[in-house]
């Protein structure tokens, strides 16, 4: 039986995968849908993040930007 998660893991996994259920590890994502479902407080941090989501959602880097950064990590 799949039980909700404590609200220190579901913020901590919401501040690092976003809004979207279908970017969270496959293993968190039913006690994520159920600590949504009991939680009222899950649900106004998932508000609050939803629109962040959005604004990024067709967001690209520039071209060429993760091999200027990993040359910098090479050369420092």
């Amino acid at each position: 039986m799949t039980t909700a998660m404590n609200m220190g893991a579901f913020k901590d996994l919401l501040e690092t995968y976003g809004a979207d259920l279908a970017r969270w590890p496959a293993d968190t994502r039913a006690q994520a849908a159920i600590t949504l479902e009991t939680s009222e407080t899950a649900r106004n941090l998932y508000a609050d993040f939803a629109p962040v989501d959005d604004a990024f959602a067709d967001t690209k880097a520039p071209a060429g930007l993760a091999e200027k950064i990993i040359k910098k990590i090479q050369t420092s």
